[in-house]
């Protein structure tokens, strides 16, 4: 599976995120699983995207990574989102270890 292209948070160029099936099925995933782990990954695209477009200019100017990233460490309600959404998934993760990292 690839999230990415067209429509993907990305400043000069389309950057895909790799998330094969054999990533997930050797944590024992199937496809209900896979569907879950893409939701997550739209999940944060789509709160990315939504940053984006409120530092955007009215004349269309994306925001620089700087100004991006220094907004989505300060902004109380995005940090509140991305700590939900980090949570969500690391509870979920729990329940599929990746093999040969006990401690992991």
């Amino acid at each position: 599976m690839w999230v990415g292209g067209a429509e993907s948070l990305s400043w000069r160029f389309n950057i895909p995120i790799p998330a094969g099936t054999p990533a997930l099925t050797s944590r024992q995933m199937k496809e209900a699983e896979m569907k879950a782990t893409a939701e997550f990954l739209d999940e944060g695209v789509e709160l990315a995207a939504a940053v984006k477009a409120s530092l955007t200019t009215p004349e269309g100017k994306s925001p620089t990574f700087k100004v991006f990233k220094e907004y989505v460490n300060t902004d109380q309600e995005t940090v509140a989102k991305i700590q939900d959404l980090r949570s969500r998934v690391e509870s979920y993760s729990k329940e599929y270890p990746m093999p040969g990292f006990d401690k992991h």
